[in-house]
């Protein structure tokens, strides 16, 4: 999926088919965080207010922090 700039720590954070979420530091490409869903997302995960939003394909919506992954 596409990833979403969090300008708030200069990173990226991006879902991929297998489930995996993580934010990854722009400038390093180091991993900030990894959190695992069950099912994956073919969908770009959304930023709001903090929270990393994403659609995954068990037809659910799933909420992250964008600071910690939890």
């Amino acid at each position: 999926s596409y990833p979403v700039y969090d300008a708030e720590s200069d990173s990226l954070i991006s879902v991929n088919a297998d489930g995996d979420v993580y934010s990854m530091e722009r400038a390093t490409g180091n991993y900030r965080w990894l959190a695992r869903m069950e099912f994956g997302s073919y969908g770009a995960p959304m930023l709001y207010n903090k929270a990393v939003y994403i659609g995954s394909m068990d037809k659910f919506l799933y909420c992250f922090s964008a600071e910690t992954g939890t």
